[in-house]
């Protein structure tokens, strides 16, 4: 489950950050527009959400690597909590988000429930001594 964990951590990474960043070119690209719009009284509130959500999930990618990198060493307690909060945070602000941070989350609960290198190790030992 470790390994599972790390490839879909570094892939979920990906997709957020992708996702992040056309966000932000998007914004970015139509920003003599978005003022304009301030400007006029308009309600830019859904475009700053989408914005600060924008550099979480760029945010998601850095932490999603070093969560996948802990797992990878044994650590998926620590490994798995930090791409599950990766995953959920830019939910909170826009909520459409977690369609693309699925995978992140699938890959922190199979962090989670990953065994330590230890455990998984010594589990296999009696298999392969039996077999000798």
């Amino acid at each position: 489950m470790r390994i599972a964990s790390t490839i879909l951590g570094i892939l979920g990474g990906l997709v957020a950050a992708a996702l992040g960043a056309k966000w932000w070119f998007d914004a970015h690209a139509l920003r003599a527009l978005i003022d304009f719009a301030r400007a006029s009284g308009m309600n830019t509130s859904e475009i700053d959400r989408l914005l600060m959500a924008s550099y979480l999930l760029m945010g998601a990618f850095v932490v999603s690597i070093v969560g996948a990198v802990l797992t990878a060493r044994g650590k998926g307690k620590i490994g798995g909590s930090a791409m599950l909060a990766a995953a959920v945070a830019p939910m909170f602000l826009v909520p459409m988000s977690a369609v693309f941070t699925s995978v992140l989350a699938l890959a922190g609960v199979l962090g989670l429930f990953s065994k330590p290198k230890q455990i998984a190790q010594s589990q296999n030992a009696p298999m392969y001594a039996a077999a000798a």
